[in-house]
């Protein structure tokens, strides 16, 4: 699987296409997406088909952008034949350090995390977001069935307030 490449759009998706400002923070939930969520204002949602080797998968994205930092939860549904044979603690660690090495940064920590029951992976990691400055990236990754979740905040490392990526963080659920 080209997770690489996977990653690789959906930071730069984040990066160029997040919008919104402000930090009325809204309870956001996805039909398609099976998820709620709080975030710290209402998110852009985009979807972009990825080649991977797996074929074409659509990665379906929901942003927001507050002071130089962003907030993104992505989904992305790989092929069920594939995912019935893949190791999921494989699968979250080749999404995890896709995610810190596009993002150019290096491991802080990372700890396993379910949610429902679902294997997921929480981490974190320093880097450069752009010229800027030293940048911040904290995440959390789940994978349910054959859909792999992306909770994500990446920003200047200033300007990311540790309160507000805990509350986001913590408040991705499945819809029942």
């Amino acid at each position: 699987m080209k997770t690489k490449s996977l990653l690789l759009v959906v930071l730069a998706l984040v990066l160029a296409a997040c919008g919104g400002t402000g930090s009325d923070w809204k309870e956001f939930s996805s039909d398609k997406g099976n998820f709620t969520v709080s975030m710290p204002s209402t998110p852009k949602e985009s979807t972009q088909a990825v080649d991977t080797v797996a074929g074409s998968i659509n990665l379906t994205m929901y942003s927001v952008e507050v002071s130089d930092s962003a907030f993104l939860v992505s989904y992305a549904d790989y092929p069920q034949d594939m995912m019935s044979t893949a190791d999921p603690l494989k699968v979250l660690d080749g999404a995890m350090n896709g995610q810190i090495t596009n993002f150019g940064g290096t491991v802080l920590s990372s700890s396993d995390v379910s949610l429902s029951d679902n294997p997921g992976r929480e981490f974190s990691a320093s880097g450069k977001v752009t010229t800027a400055g030293d940048g911040s990236l904290r995440g959390r990754i789940y994978l349910v069935k054959n859909r792999l979740y992306q909770i994500i905040v990446v920003g200047l490392k200033d300007k990311v307030k540790t309160e507000d990526v805990d509350k986001f963080l913590k408040s991705f659920k499945l819809n029942k």
